[in-house]
């Protein structure tokens, strides 16, 4: 999630286009808005923190995700104000 807001913060892209799935029209999609929006989903709710459950890559540390997490969200707020 961190990189692919630094790339897209960094083209200057705001929207892009995704294409249709199955069953679902085409549709522009504003990045920072949507990844913003997951992340806050997925935060935990009692210590604020944010993880990933599969070990590989060290994605179950609190503290890591939460790092990535919320550089991130930085990227996503510079892109929204």
């Amino acid at each position: 999630t961190w990189a692919a807001s630094r790339a897209f913060s960094a083209a200057g892209v705001a929207e892009f286009d995704m294409p249709a799935a199955e069953g679902q029209p085409a549709a522009k999609v504003h990045w920072a808005k949507a990844l913003a929006g997951q992340l806050l989903a997925i935060q935990d709710a009692e210590s604020g923190s944010f993880v990933n459950k599969d070990p590989r890559w060290g994605e179950d540390d609190a503290v890591l995700c939460t790092a990535y997490a919320l550089q991130a969200l930085s990227e996503c707020y510079k892109t929204l104000k």
